[in-house]
């Protein structure tokens, strides 16, 4: 096999790695999206809100059926994380990790919703905002049984 050979075939092998890569990512998301609408759906009956009032769940109600039609498997699942580690892995070095900044836009999204109380326009309002107001509501629980744990504690200290 001549050079050129070998440099067509390490191209393709690479192009392949991508398009492989890409797809994982894209299947991420789809589950993430998922994962995302269950949490607001449970969350929004919790509260006492129909579900079929919040638009934004049809972004993952069509991830779900995306997934359902490739089919999402336990398998491809696993194999998929393998792949996205070891591009991880091989971009670690690029820098400009945008994770941080996702972080920090959703902790302004939950305190805003903490701080302002009340509820999000379930029909209009975007994904972030809607699970900003979700997580803000299961802060708030979970900072109440902390406070009823110590009430309970300090009135049983009595």
């Amino acid at each position: 096999m001549n050079r050129s050979d070998r440099r067509f075939l390490e191209k393709l092998k690479s192009e392949t790695r991508w398009a492989e890569t890409e797809a994982a990512t894209h299947r991420s998301m789809l589950r993430w999206h998922v994962m995302v609408a269950d949490f607001i759906r449970e969350v929004v009956r919790s509260h006492g809100i129909d579900p079929g009032r919040v638009r934004c769940l049809e972004l993952g109600d069509k991830a779900a059926a995306e997934l359902a039609a490739i089919p999402d498997t336990p398998e491809l699942l696993s194999a998929d994380d393998e792949r996205l580690e070891a591009a991880e892995d091989d971009e670690r070095d690029d820098g400009d990790d945008p994770r941080p900044a996702l972080a920090a836009e959703h902790r302004r999204v939950i305190e805003y919703w903490l701080d302002r109380g009340g509820a999000p326009d379930f029909e209009r309002d975007s994904a972030l905002s809607v699970l900003g107001w979700c997580l803000a509501q299961h802060c708030a629980a979970a900072k109440a049984r902390k406070a009823g744990g110590v009430a309970a504690a300090d009135a049983s200290a009595s």
